[in-house]
Order: structure tokens, then sequence, then C-alpha cells
């Protein structure tokens, strides 16, 4: 970070992401879930595979409120949700308690998607980010990692990243 004479520490900014990243990270994160060895085999009568999107982490370096953030998971989880991986995979995403309430307001979820919880697996996401700059540009490269963890023995069933890149112009004093 710069401090030289008329210039100070810069504050970090809000992150800057859109439907447009959103809906990239969701077609990603639901192609990578069907190629994953654990939904492989699952089918219509495979035991039903609650997963609760539990824990959510900003280590970004900008300002993200929780609102925000949960806001974007609350998407990825709806979209997730899709009637084809609910029916032909037996797989269902849904909220922590705390959360239900905002997720009905927006509109995202249904209220049966919300009744019966019963989680069996939990699913984390940790967004970071990492710029590529040139003289006057900025390219910023988020990557969200997630991990699936069997609720019943601990263990971390799948982890798997998107990567989605925002554009971003004029000089970076970082």
């Amino acid at each position: 970070m710069l401090s030289a004479a008329g210039c100070s520490k810069s504050a970090p900014t809000r992150a800057n992401l859109d439907h447009r990243d959103v809906d990239e990270m969701v077609a990603q994160m639901r192609s990578r879930l069907a190629m994953a060895e654990f939904a492989q085999d699952r089918n219509p009568q495979s035991p039903r595979m609650t997963i609760v999107v539990e824990r959510v982490e900003n280590r970004t370096r900008y300002l993200w409120p929780a609102s925000d953030l949960w806001a974007v998971m609350n998407e990825v989880a709806a979209a997730l949700s899709s009637p084809d991986i609910r029916q032909h995979r037996q797989i269902e995403f849904t909220l922590p308690v705390e959360r239900i309430e905002e997720a009905r307001r927006s509109g995202l979820f249904r209220h049966e998607a919300m009744s019966g919880r019963s989680p069996t697996h939990q699913l984390r996401a940790v967004f970071s980010v990492r710029s590529i700059r040139d003289r006057l540009d900025r390219v910023d490269v988020y990557d969200c990692h997630f991990e699936l963890i069997d609720l019943h023995g601990g263990q971390i069933v799948w982890a798997d990243s998107v990567r989605f890149e925002k554009e971003m112009s004029g000089p970076s004093y970082h």
C-alpha cells in the first residue's frame, strides 16, 4: 500500500459481484456437483441427502456484509435445489434455521424446501480473491472453495472450487 506524499492507505472496498457472477458460479458448481463421485451413483431410490449451507466466509480484502454474502449463498442453494437434482438424485439444499425467514422473504426458496429439515450434510464456502494488475487495469480473480461434510461421520465427502473473474479499471493503489 502506498503512503507517499499525496497518497494514503486505502480502506477496503465492497465486493463487486453481480448476478452474472453468481450465475457463473452456480453453473460451475452445478456441473462439478453432477460429476462429484458421491453424486454419481445417486438415483430416485437413494436415501434423501439434505445439505445445509451452514458456513460462508469472506477471506477477500473487500468489505462484504454478511447479509450480502448470505444473499449470494441463498441464490446458490436455491439454484442447486432444482427439481432435477431433488428428484433424480435425492439431493436437497437448505439453509441454517436463522437464515430461513430471510430466504422466504427473498422468494428464493419454496416453503416446502424449508420444512422437514433434517440435514445429513453440511456445505461450507470460503471466498478469496487475488488481483492480476497492469498499469491501468486490474482483473480480480474470485475463488469460492466448497467443502461438503457428512454430518454422521464428520468426513469431507466432496471439496471443489469455482473461479470467476471481474475486470476492473483505473489505477490500483493496494
